[in-house]
């Protein structure tokens, strides 16, 4: 970096070293330090300031920002005359330790809790970002961060704990600015979430998702649906990794103490049942109304009350079909309904009395007419979808009957020691912040309260 600066024409160089240095920013990105040469006086007025001492240096925050970021706002009282978050790239804004750009909630979570809610939200207009699951360049997620929120993204959704596959990414908890509206902290029963981690519907990498009239439709429903570790059925040998794999699970107390720009008594929490059956409408009215936006429609209804669950793995499905004749190749989609959009619902054409009231099959509507004029293909087509869904139907029929519990969680628990002595540890840990806040959530939880028993009876 000291050679790069010093062979460079910029002003100041000696002293922009000397900063850079100061506080730990060890880059060689070239738009970067010209950018600080342009700045320079802007920078220098802002780390030479009492607001600056006390705001970050008083406090040792880790990554102090070499600019004002309350100055960088579109609503700024005292705004830069030549600088704002839109104008600054997101890679410099990383370098010089700029934290995100606002949003109205910082909502974080373990994966397990009802991610389903992010969907309906958006249902109701508010737009989020999400760090992408299993990316795990911290400068590539700031990037994606900084550009949406810029771009009007108002909930910023944390749900990884990105420090367990990158120890630098701490820095981007530390980047997350305190938000409008509200912190959201989105809950669920610890043993409810270990149960859904070894049971929920996952698909295999080798999965036939899409495929065309050569293939065979029971190879390719067959092929869809497998379990944590790649088993048929949800296996208790599985436990283990998931009560380990801080990645996604059981690492809210560690996220939210990294988040240092929020505060304990200004989150709220939501446990999960808020978010499911008829407490779904309420739950969402009352979030419409935060962020002042039209509440759910009733035309919606069905969606948010919808059970997530059915037909797990097994949809959605890309089906091609092509004429060789003509070179046209023409796209089927097997969808649940909530999802048909533009396409053109020909499920009761295609299915007649075998239709789902969840499955949807749709198609463009060009390819609906060329496909109704090809009598032959659509016969076949016709055919083939048939027997597809009726695949499709025995085996949601057959993963139902494929249960796991949280009877069979605690009864793992309480035949391994080891792993349970380590489960209550990181749960000490993961549910720190709600036991400090709301411990009539935790009281709540009744599978939760039966392991802390076998804890202490063990």
């Amino acid at each position: 970096m000291f050679y790069i600066i010093f062979v460079s024409h910029m002003p100041h160089k000696f002293h922009i070293y000397n900063i850079l240095k100061r506080f730990h920013i060890l880059t060689t990105h070239t738009p970067t330090l010209v950018f600080i040469s342009q700045h320079y006086e802007e920078i220098i007025s802002w780390i030479e300031s009492k607001e600056f001492k006390e705001q970050y240096i008083d406090k040792n925050h880790p990554y102090p920002p070499l600019l004002n970021p309350e100055r960088l706002t579109k609503d700024s009282k005292n705004p830069y005359s030549n600088l704002n978050y839109e104008s600054i790239p997101a890679g410099t804004a990383w370098d010089l330790n700029v934290p995100l750009p606002q949003s109205d909630m910082v909502k974080f979570e373990s994966h397990g809790v009802g991610s389903i809610f992010s969907s309906f939200i958006q249902k109701l207009g508010i737009s989020i970002i999400m760090l992408p699951d299993n990316l795990f360049c911290v400068i590539k997620v700031y990037k994606i961060l900084y550009n949406a929120l810029n771009n009007g993204a108002r909930v910023l959704l944390i749900r990884d704990y990105l420090p367990a596959m990158n120890q630098n990414a701490k820095k981007l908890h530390f980047l997350i600015q305190k938000p409008r509206i509200m912190i959201l902290n989105q809950v669920r029963d610890p043993i409810s979430m270990l149960k859904h981690y070894v049971g929920v519907k996952r698909r295999p990498e080798k999965a036939l998702t899409s495929f065309n009239l050569g293939h065979n439709p029971k190879e390719i429903v067959s092929s869809l649906v497998r379990y944590s570790g790649g088993y048929l059925y949800p296996s208790v040998k599985e436990i283990p990794f998931w009560v380990s794999f801080t990645y996604m699970c059981f690492h809210d107390g560690m996220l939210f103490k990294e988040m240092i720009n929020l505060t304990a008594e200004k989150v709220e929490f939501m446990d999960m049942p808020e978010i499911v059956g008829e407490r779904t409408i309420p739950t969402l009215c009352k979030f419409a109304k935060i962020f002042n936006v039209p509440p759910p429609k009733e035309e919606d209804r069905e969606f948010f009350l919808a059970k997530n669950t059915d037909f797990g793995g097994l949809l959605p499905l890309v089906m091609y079909i092509y004429d060789k004749s003509c070179d046209k190749k023409i796209t089927i989609y097997i969808i649940k309904k909530f999802y048909i959009n533009e396409l053109v619902d020909i499920s009761i054409e295609m299915l007649g009395a075998l239709k789902h009231d969840t499955i949807c099959i749709g198609i463009q509507r060009e390819n609906l007419e060329y496909l109704r004029a090809n009598g032959e293909l659509y016969t076949q087509t016709k055919s083939y979808l048939q027997e597809l869904i009726q695949e499709l139907i025995s085996q949601n029929e057959r993963e139902k009957l494929k249960k796991f519990s949280e009877k069979d969680v605690l009864e793992f628990m309480e035949k391994n020691p080891k792993i349970r002595q380590k489960f209550k540890s990181i749960l000490d840990e993961h549910l720190s912040l709600i036991k400090q806040e709301r411990p009539d959530i935790i009281e709540s939880w009744k599978y939760y309260k039966e392991f802390e028993r076998v804890c202490r009876e063990n």
